[in-house]
């Protein structure tokens, strides 16, 4: 069974769960109910009408949308859909789910348009580099090319060896760093350079649209504690539940425990001390989310216009390290042009 269901994950091809996600949130929009929409796309799309047959025989039998589809799709939608349960908005978030993961999907094109050429143009170096090195081997650096295997016999079997302890500490390293805590799993990602820009956006968006989302719908701070105690397999939700539980001892509300939770961006802090209802705050979290994946999508373009002149100049740097390990001594040793 579970084979099956990994070989249909497989299958359900990333445009097909675009296109799912889109049509999904167009017609709950449009005021379908989900086993209506789920009945349409399955006329709309017969690509997805097995796996879409699947999710409805299992919501027949009682599981939710979210559990019946999270084993076809990737771990980033189940996130998302495990607030479904905390808020019961599903329209919202369908929607939301389509939107981002239509710009992904086009980011995911560009970068493999991006790499195209430089990954050709690569394999063609690597070709040239191979041929140059198997002529000249056999040619007019065969005495050279026997002192430089000589030599390279002892550092190879260094390499080998240092290659070996560095894989077992990376092993060690990894079972230890898959025992820390989420929070610190994240705080490692946001000390590296790069990395930590998008995942900074990235997490406020999730928190802050969810929890908009969740701020809006009017719930309780003990109906949320309360759904979040059914979630037991995703950190994040964990942690905010266990944050929450502080502040229902304490007696506070909703708008109190979510102004303290380890994930809120420095700009929603300040919209707390407007005094605002708790819908007015989820709206305004709707829409400061709503601006940093904006600023998430325009990061993301900015850092796939860097790709090909990284490439092209890596590749660059080989072609000039190629010149001078094979044709400059060819050079040198035939002299100047006056002594042909």
């Amino acid at each position: 069974m579970r084979r099956s269901l990994m070989r249909t994950k497989a299958n359900w091809s990333r445009q097909d769960q675009v296109q799912f996600f889109e049509t999904l949130g167009d017609l709950l929009k449009s005021g379908y109910s989900l086993q209506n929409a789920l009945n349409s796309i399955q006329t709309l799309q017969p690509k997805n009408e097995r796996i879409i047959g699947n999710i409805l025989i299992d919501m027949q039998n009682g599981i939710s949308f979210e559990q019946a589809v999270k084993h076809y799709v990737p771990a980033r939608i189940n996130f998302q859909l495990s607030f479904v349960q905390l808020h019961g908005n599903m329209r919202v978030v369908i929607q939301e789910i389509g939107t981002k993961e239509y710009i992904q999907y086009i980011h995911y094109q560009k970068l493999k348009m991006l790499l195209f050429y430089p990954g050709l143009l690569l394999f063609l170096v690597l070709i040239l580099g191979l041929a140059l090195f198997c002529f000249f081997s056999n040619d007019i650096w065969h005495d050279q090319a026997n002192r430089f295997l000589n030599f390279s016999g002892y550092t190879t079997f260094v390499i080998l060896i240092l290659g070996v302890l560095l894989i077992i500490l990376c092993i060690l390293g990894s079972r230890h760093f898959l025992r820390i805590t989420f929070i610190k799993y994240w705080s490692f990602y946001l000390k590296i350079p790069v990395i930590k820009d998008v995942l900074k956006l990235l997490m406020a968006y999730y928190f802050l649209f969810h929890m908009g989302t969740l701020l809006k719908s009017g719930v309780s701070l003990s109906t949320v504690i309360r759904r979040i105690n059914r979630i037991t397999t995703l950190p994040f939700i964990e942690i905010i539940g266990g944050e929450m539980q502080k502040h229902l001892m304490r007696g506070d509300d909703l708008v109190s425990a979510l102004r303290e939770m380890p994930f809120l961006p420095k700009e929603a802090e300040c919209l707390f001390e407007t005094g605002k209802t708790q819908a007015m705050i989820g709206c305004d979290f709707v829409r400061l989310a709503l601006l940093k994946k904006n600023q998430l999508d325009r990061l993301i373009e900015r850092l796939l216009l860097l790709i090909q002149p990284i490439g092209f100049g890596c590749i660059g740097c080989l072609i000039i390290m190629l010149y001078l390990k094979f044709l400059l001594p060819i050079y040198s040793e035939m002299g100047d042009f006056s002594g042909w």
